[in-house]
């Protein structure tokens, strides 16, 4: 299991742009499960994760994705799930 720090990767201050480079590690190590931990991250909004997974999600598949990949410390929490299960917030 791979585990990336937000921080040490993008900073603490993370665009939509920074999704890109996230997203090229997360190809890498999504087969061996990968925490994201988000600590001293403040909104992350809807469209840095859809950037983050929608193309993994076409690759792999929603639910392969979803067992292979946990986040932490994440404060809006409603914005990934709402990319990771769809419009109406999984709880």
């Amino acid at each position: 299991m791979k585990e990336i720090m937000i921080k040490d990767v993008l900073g603490t201050n993370v665009k939509l742009e920074d999704a890109i480079i996230l997203k090229r590690m997360m190809d890498l190590y999504i087969d061996n499960s990968i925490v994201l931990d988000f600590e001293n991250i403040k909104d992350v909004s809807c469209a840095f994760f859809a950037t983050l997974l929608t193309e993994l999600f076409c690759k792999k598949g929603r639910e392969y994705v979803l067992s292979h990949l946990k986040v932490k410390n994440l404060t809006n929490t409603k914005a990934f799930d709402r990319v990771a299960y769809g419009t109406s917030f999984h709880n």
